[in-house]
């Protein structure tokens, strides 16, 4: 039996550190598996770049408070920077979906993230997503994405 796995395709470089393009597949439900770490994966693939720790907590925790970031209480804001800070943060750069700079407090996307992107998407998934039976229903993004992964 083998694993599977989400991947990526990786960008053609010259650098000698190799840039993580595959994770298992059970990594990746787990890793989706949190709302808070959908959000933050979401943030990072929006920016497009760095991004500093606390400015990633305000914006989660605007999203869980269903707020803006200047209506934020103290206690929300240090409620998830610490979740992300001792959590989070190294979990996804264990697995080399981040690159994580606790000591700076920033946190990079690692290309790999973009493998997620089809996960991320808020919307509710419904049969005309998944259902290969629907030959009459175009083909979905998600439909797409999950055909690709498994090799269809």
């Amino acid at each position: 039996m083998s694993s599977q796995r989400l991947t990526d395709t990786p960008p053609e470089t010259s650098s000698a550190h190799a840039e993580p393009t595959e994770v298992e597949r059970d990594d990746a439900f787990h890793l989706l598996s949190n709302a808070r770490r959908r959000s933050v994966m979401r943030y990072l693939l929006d920016v497009e770049g760095p991004a500093e720790l606390g400015t990633l907590a305000e914006h989660v925790a605007a999203l869980e408070n269903d707020c803006d970031t200047d209506e934020l209480s103290s206690d929300d804001r240090k409620r998830v920077y610490i979740s992300l800070y001792q959590g989070h943060m190294p979990k996804l750069d264990n697995h080399d979906i981040v690159e994580y700079d606790q000591a700076r407090g920033t946190v990079e996307p690692e290309p790999i993230m973009q493998a997620f992107a089809p996960y991320l998407d808020e919307d509710p998934l419904s049969l005309d997503d998944t259902d290969p039976v629907r030959s009459d229903a175009a083909e979905s993004p998600f439909t797409s994405a999950i055909n690709s992964i498994l090799g269809r």
